[in-house]
């Protein structure tokens, strides 16, 4: 398992190994992982594979872990939400992006500046009118 200091707080990154077995047992570090969780997992594993600036993992409390992702993007781990972006200018589908998940960042002691850095990143356009997509602030397109 590989851990990342993330904005003061621990990040753990399974193995693909320790994937399966948590997909096996829903327990992760003996804390159960509810259902939600697991078909999250499955699907950001099943679909974005080839896209290794992107972690998947856990911020672990008592008694329980928080499924987190994680995006690489200019030297730093930003917490992120998936989402098959709508533009705001045309109405259409990008794909897959990421966009900032603010909530994700309570409970680490450098939080105020981890959503500092990962609302200062650039925006990416959409694909079909190449207008910025600044409504949901998506921050990078998956390959899948």
């Amino acid at each position: 398992m590989e851990v990342i200091e993330n904005w003061g707080q621990e990040v753990l990154i399974p193995s693909s190994e320790e994937w399966e077995d948590i997909f096996k047992t829903a327990l992760f570090l003996e804390n159960e992982v509810d259902t939600s969780t697991l078909k999250t997992a499955k699907f950001d594993i099943d679909n974005f594979k080839s896209n290794h600036e992107l972690l998947i993992g856990f911020v672990q409390f008592p008694w329980i872990n928080t499924y987190i992702r994680l995006l690489q993007l200019h030297g730093e781990h930003h917490r992120i939400h998936i989402e098959d972006v709508i533009c705001e200018h045309c109405n259409e589908r990008s794909g897959y992006s990421a966009t900032p998940y603010l909530l994700s960042y309570e409970g680490a002691p450098n939080k105020s500046e981890g959503m500092k850095s990962v609302l200062s990143q650039p925006v990416e356009n959409c694909k079909l009118c190449r207008q910025p997509l600044k409504q949901r602030h998506t921050l990078w397109f998956a390959i899948h």
